[in-house]
């Protein structure tokens, strides 16, 4: 019979103000004050027996929960770590607690020490059933150790992967500038001159008249050019592959419970006692609130862990697939500018009427007529054009593709990692 010297955090959890309840065939050692706190190896405050091999969960963990795709017809894995063993091999069971089914997994190797090793079970994924699951491993422990038995429960959740689709935005950003018109009236001033129908006598040989012509009229022409601009929109996808990452679970400060649950498929190791039933007893109370305080404050060193690492939640299988569009949603954004004011000329003409003086007329004499120049009248016409400018808007995008090589994965997998969620 061997001695369980390390904290169950269960029994911890369970402090009470009367009796705590031990999980071992035998009291624990209290070793709180003889060993040295090491606060990177919260495991240093558990005193190990030379002789005894220890067992640990890394993939599925004592107490952990995790998602398998009820699609997968892989094989379940589970990755074991030992320490303190002899140079021998340990049986692997998976346990349904809720059928009582048993299935002896492939032996694994318990050295070298602190190496994950690869157990399949005859069971593929898309057979087990969502509830509570338990890994035995059990061995000699070689020809000089002590046999053992370990276990580690977990609950499973058993379905298909919930979908999410991530659909980018890009936005188009184009300037517009209003148009204000302000129209003005410009005067064309013009003069006409008419004959005088009156006529004079007065003494004298010469009569003079004047005959001015009807004026000329000129046309010219101003054109005013109005731009606009025309946008037009388009999109580059810029395809990036990037291998997904292996995230290993760190190994658990605490190895696996004492088994009790009595293997129906493989022989028990001789002289290994393994007890169905608990047999508690009570331990101090001072006693059990230290090792409650030393397995809170490495929960909390773990958790600092974890968020400074940014370690991804444990999942064997992925419970959500993130799609990611293969074409982005387009917004556009208009900033106005300054309004900008065109100014638009109406012509008017306005013509003065200059009467000639009369007429003078000189009896018997020579009458001489004086032709006067032409006046000139000019007429300006205003035309508009609208002319428009074709600019076009460009936006470039990445759209990532996360590949797992098979090599990896297997790799991924013997270690006891998993892969984050997929991006596809």
């Amino acid at each position: 019979m061997f001695v369980r010297s390390y904290i169950l955090a269960a029994a911890a959890a369970c402090l009470s103000s009367a009796v705590i309840a031990q999980d071992v065939p035998e009291p624990l050692t209290e070793v709180t004050d003889k060993v040295s706190r090491n606060d990177d190896a919260p495991e240093s405050i558990f005193q190990r027996d030379d002789g005894v091999c220890y067992a640990y969960g890394i993939d599925f963990q004592d107490g952990g929960s995790y998602f398998i795709d009820s699609r997968s017809n892989v094989s379940f894995t589970a990755v074991s770590q030992f320490e303190g063993c002899q140079n021998d091999t340990s049986y692997i069971l998976l346990v349904n607690d809720d059928t009582g089914d048993q299935f002896e997994c492939s032996s694994v190797p318990t050295v070298p020490e602190d190496t994950a090793q690869l157990s399949t079970c005859p069971i593929e994924k898309n057979q087990m059933a969502t509830g509570n699951w338990t890994i035995l491993a059990i061995g000699n422990n070689g020809a000089d150790g002590d046999p053992f038995a370990w276990q580690r429960n977990f609950y499973i959740s058993v379905g298909i992967p919930e979908t999410s689709t991530y659909t980018p935005t890009v936005t188009y950003t184009q300037t517009s500038t209003p148009i204000t018109t302000i129209t003005s009236t410009s005067v064309i001033q013009t003069t006409s001159t008419v004959p005088n129908t009156k006529t004079i006598t007065i003494p004298g040989v010469i009569k003079t008249k004047t005959i001015t012509p009807k004026p000329v009229t000129t046309t010219s022409k101003k054109i005013i050019t109005r731009t606009f601009n025309r946008w037009t929109k388009t999109q580059e996808i810029i395809a990036k592959t990037v291998t997904a990452s292996c995230t290993i679970p760190p190994r658990p400060h605490f190895p696996d419970p004492e088994c009790r649950i009595i293997p129906t498929i493989i022989p028990i190791p001789k002289g290994l006692k393994i007890n169905a039933k608990r047999a508690d007893k009570p331990i101090p109370i001072e006693s059990a609130r230290k090792r409650f305080e030393s397995v809170r404050a490495a929960k909390a060193r773990t958790e600092q862990l974890s968020e400074r690492n940014n370690i991804a939640v444990r999942s064997p299988d992925a419970p959500t697939i993130t799609l990611t569009a293969s074409t982005a949603i387009n917004s556009t954004t208009t900033i106005y500018a300054s309004t900008s004011t065109i100014t638009d000329v109406t012509l008017t003409t306005s013509t003065a009427l200059i009467t000639n003086p009369p007429s003078t007329i000189k009896q018997g004499v020579l009458t001489t007529t004086i032709t006067a120049k032409p006046k000139t009248k000019t007429i300006t016409r205003i035309g508009y054009t609208v002319t428009y400018r074709t600019k076009t808007m460009s936006l470039t995008w990445t759209r990532t593709t996360t590949v797992t090589p098979t090599a990896q994965a297997t790799s991924c997998k013997r270690k006891g990692g998993h892969f984050g969620k997929a991006d596809l």
